[in-house]
């Protein structure tokens, strides 16, 4: 829709009960795609609004009636026409966004080895969104669950160093806020690395580890 000139979208529900479902589904689509997809991103930071409305409320701004409209919709498709440009109307909203400034930050350990470049990061995100089912939880896995390994890790290796097992490689253990709002730990520490680190550094980022894979 963006890339033929829409400025916002506008999602039509037949009763209030599945505003929560819609909004579900609108969240979960960004996540599947928002590191491949900069629109979706926009999306997040709220460049392209979204609005979603009655049925009725719309029919009545639009001056249409959404069965009729489905109707035609759908017999254009049934013989393989386009659909698009059924219908013209304009329609003015005035939306007042309000922007929050919060302080955030990301939280690294260091254990030194025998190389004082880093050569391995542990890392996680420790932020959360909060899901539109109040019994559901999505933080406890997204990602409390790769917290709670990276930190354990951290404890492990810490526990290794301290009986004289000093690593060859420096370990970096990285939590990383803001993930969920655009990779915005992320993005900043790679602009502000706070150690030196080996050429062939390996990363290895827990994510949402609490998954139980039935295959």
């Amino acid at each position: 829709a963006m890339n033929h000139g829409a400025i916002g979208i506008v999602f039509k529900v037949n009763s209030e009960k599945y505003v929560p479902e819609v909004l579900s589904h609108i969240m979960e689509s960004r996540h599947t795609f928002r590191s491949k997809d900069d629109i979706t991103l926009d999306l997040d930071n709220g460049i392209f609004p979204g609005i979603v409305a009655r049925t009725g409320i719309i029919d009545s701004i639009m001056g249409i009636k959404s069965c009729d409209l489905n109707s035609l919709i759908n017999s254009k498709l049934k013989n393989h026409q386009s659909a698009a440009g059924l219908l013209k109307t304009k329609v003015s909203f005035k939306i007042e966004k309000q922007k929050r400034d919060f302080r955030s930050q990301n939280v690294v350990g260091v254990i030194k080895g025998i190389e004082d470049k880093v050569g391995i990061i542990v890392s996680a995100h420790y932020d959360a969104v909060k899901g539109n089912d109040s019994l559901s939880y999505t933080g406890a896995n997204d990602n409390a669950s790769g917290t709670a390994a990276t930190l354990q890790l951290a404890n492990v290796f810490s526990e290794i160093t301290k009986s004289g097992n000093k690593p060859e490689n420096t370990i970096a253990f990285v939590l990383f806020s803001g993930e969920e709002v655009g990779l915005v730990g992320s993005r900043y520490f790679v602009k502000h690395i706070p150690f030196l680190m080996d050429s062939s550094t390996l990363v290895i980022n827990l994510d949402c580890v609490g998954i139980v894979d039935t295959l």
